[in-house]
């Protein structure tokens, strides 16, 4: 039987994650819209968490860096390579900059797994129920 996914959004998550938006160069503005963009993205693509993650996080991140984005979906998502796509375009365009989109399943690289996820940061997160 499926579980049903809710959209529960974990408030402490949304705080953090305005946080760290105000901290990569976006105003109080654009970090509520894009938060607000996001939660939309995420239940329309069946996403169960999405961080952020590089140097987004770091103070070496400059106006022309991309927004490393790690994801994790729901089970039985049935997106293909093409809905990936797509959903990197929405990402871009909901940042206003490049996306580098990594799925967490596909962390393979034990090194770089560690390094990701020792670093990571959520920015949202639904419970199923």
């Amino acid at each position: 039987m499926k579980q049903a996914i809710t959209a529960k959004v974990v408030k402490i998550t949304t705080n953090k994650a305005e946080k760290i938006l105000l901290n990569s160069g976006f105003n109080k503005k654009q970090a509520q819209v894009i938060l607000s963009k996001i939660t939309n993205f995420c239940q329309h693509w069946k996403i169960l968490e999405m961080s952020l993650f590089g140097s987004v996080l770091r103070e070496d991140f400059r106006v022309d860096s991309d927004i490393d984005v790690l994801y994790k979906f729901a089970p039985n998502h049935g997106w293909d390579l093409f809905d990936i796509v797509q959903m990197k375009e929405e990402l871009e365009e909901i940042f206003g900059r490049k996306v580098d989109l990594v799925n967490q399943e596909g962390l393979k690289n034990p090194y770089r797994r560690y390094e990701i996820l020792k670093t990571h940061q959520l920015i949202y997160r639904h419970e199923q129920s």
